[in-house]
């Protein structure tokens, strides 16, 4: 497990609706932002404004404050050793410079964005910019938040697929004050990074979400039953060193057949066959299906889930990502997208599970 900062579901949302998100993304602000998390460093010219306003004076209480907290920043930031510096957990502790970085005076315009206060406006910026990398960091991932979840399904340079999951939730209310009514919720924060990988072959994982939508009765929603439109859709192409071209291989549609023989695990059910196995070779993620949702369990001496079946006697299992109905949509379109190696198992699979 992986400690990561996020930006919770009711400040991630409220950032949209008030525009700060297209102001973070826009040029030159997003290669401003892409800049100092990359190379981690702090522009010199906003802690020299922040000195010169202070040294000008006439200030109100709110700007004197942030302005003094800047330098703060800069104080912190010299006396960091650059080779061993945690730059992330310096920003956090600083939300004022990248929310003074994206919008300048107007985080002190904090109500018209509504926020309850500008230290809430900062770390909701702050933990944007930093639990959302892949928007200046871009990579191949694929993310999406549902049902209180962010998710993401990852292929790195090497094409193997990895799968994670964080707790999006957040304390989320509204505060009747004399001047109507005002949005309090968390902004910042720091969650445990649960996941799963496997080497370049993604067909286990494929397989698994298909069994899934056989249970919940969604075979028919776009991604499957129209796969190669949406594949055609998303851009999922064949070039890399990781990656097949679609091609006649009665060996694919060999492979298929006993990959769509495998059974879904659930309770009360006896297995008919094998079980999925998302493996990596050194551990594996095992697909679940309980209470309409499909869980990924990897084993583990601490879980907190025993499974009744003699395949996995006295084993231990923890759960480190559940998908939902909504989810399956995104996780095929992910799927399909990113599948790399022996890219004509797609058809092999699809088709063999649409019985054609």
């Amino acid at each position: 497990m992986i400690d990561r900062i996020i930006c919770p579901d009711a400040a991630y949302e409220q950032l949209k609706e008030s525009g700060i998100v297209d102001r973070i993304l826009s040029e030159p602000v997003k290669s401003a932002v892409r800049g100092s998390l990359l190379y981690k460093f702090i522009e010199e010219g906003a802690i020299d404004d922040a000195r010169k306003k202070l040294v000008a004076g006439r200030l109100d209480l709110e700007s004197i404050s942030m302005n003094k907290e800047l330098l703060e920043l800069g104080s912190d930031f010299e006396a960091e050793d650059m080779l061993d510096m945690d730059f992330e957990s310096l920003l956090e502790r600083h939300p004022v410079y990248l929310a003074n970085l994206v919008l300048g005076e107007d985080v002190l315009k904090y109500e018209k964005f509504g926020f309850s206060d500008r230290k809430a406006l900062e770390e909701a910026v702050t933990s944007f910019c930093l639990g959302e990398r892949h928007e200046f960091l871009p990579d191949a991932n694929w993310i999406w938040r549902s049902g209180g979840f962010k998710n993401e399904i990852l292929r790195n340079m090497h094409g193997d697929l990895f799968v994670s999951q964080m707790d999006s939730s957040g304390e989320s209310y509204l505060d009747k004050t004399l001047f109507g009514d005002v949005g309090i919720f968390d902004c910042m924060k720091k969650v445990d990074y649960h996941g799963f990988g496997a080497y370049q072959d993604w067909s286990e994982f494929l397989g698994s979400l298909l069994k899934y939508s056989e249970k919940i009765g969604m075979s028919g929603i776009p991604e499957i039953a129209d796969w190669e439109g949406v594949l055609e859709e998303v851009g999922g192409g064949s070039s890399g060193n990781y990656s097949e071209s679609f091609g006649g291989n009665s060996g694919a549609e060999f492979s298929a057949s006993i990959i769509m023989n495998r059974s879904l695990m659930c309770y009360g059910e006896d297995l008919e066959a094998l079980p999925f196995l998302v493996s990596n070779r050194k551990s594996f993620a095992l697909p679940f299906f309980q209470d309409s949702k499909l869980l990924y369990l990897r084993k583990d001496e601490g879980g907190d889930i025993e499974l009744d079946d003699r395949l996995f006697e006295n084993d231990k299992f923890l759960k480190v990502v559940e998908y939902g109905p909504a989810d399956l949509p995104d996780a095929m379109r992910a799927t399909l997208k990113y599948f790399a190696r022996e890219r004509e198992m797609i058809p092999a699979i699809m088709n063999e599970f649409r019985g054609k």
